[in-house]
């Protein structure tokens, strides 16, 4: 585990560019930015003794109209350094709380059928998430990708991420990802591919 800076370019239905600067050993900032839909993302982590303290803001607008705001701070714990490699997998432990504020549409598959005003609803939550990621390296160049966690939180709120993938390394400073995920919360479901 450590602080890097690096450029990446990313496809998952849009183009999406992404970015981590280092400020120094302990600390970086991070940045999202999908030119397409307008989704951005800004963050920062601090590497500790135990595990990685990380925080991010992101905004997105809905396709259908409304928009989420998305505060969250969290943490991320790598096992290895406890001798816990399952079948020669790295696994990090995932978890953190987050804030969730917008509007939405209260019933978005009607209005796609019936000519009529939407109503947009406020909403607001608070959940709390646990997940993992874990990679296992095949030899020098491949490894196996997987991920997958869970949320919940008032007002009903639900919502959970899996996907699996691998990871080519071109050299010590660059890498190529393939993926695939499904995530879904209590408003909308989503199953995609994703190169970076």
């Amino acid at each position: 585990t450590k602080i890097v800076t690096k450029l990446g370019v990313g496809y998952t239905n849009s183009t999406t560019v992404s970015t981590s600067i280092g400020l120094d050993s302990m600390r970086m900032i991070n940045a999202r930015y999908t030119p397409e839909t307008g989704e951005w993302r800004l963050g920062g982590s601090w590497l500790l003794d135990i595990g990685i303290v990380n925080f991010s803001f992101t905004r997105s607008d809905y396709d259908e109209g409304g928009y989420k705001e998305d505060y969250s701070i969290g943490t991320y714990i790598p096992l290895a350094p406890y001798d816990v490699k399952p079948w020669g997998w790295h696994t990090f432990i995932r978890g953190g709380y987050s804030y969730k504020t917008g509007e939405r549409l209260q019933d978005p598959l009607r209005y796609q059928s019936v000519d009529t005003d939407p109503i947009i609803n406020n909403f607001d939550s608070h959940s709390i998430y646990l997940g993992g990621f874990a990679f296992k390296p095949l030899n020098q160049q491949w490894s196996l990708l997987a991920f997958a966690g869970g949320s919940l939180g008032s007002e009903g709120y639900y919502g959970y991420w899996i996907g699996t993938g691998v990871s080519y390394q071109l050299s010590p400073a660059h890498s190529f990802n393939a993926y695939v995920y499904h995530l879904g919360d209590d408003y909308s479901r989503d199953e995609q591919i994703g190169f970076s």
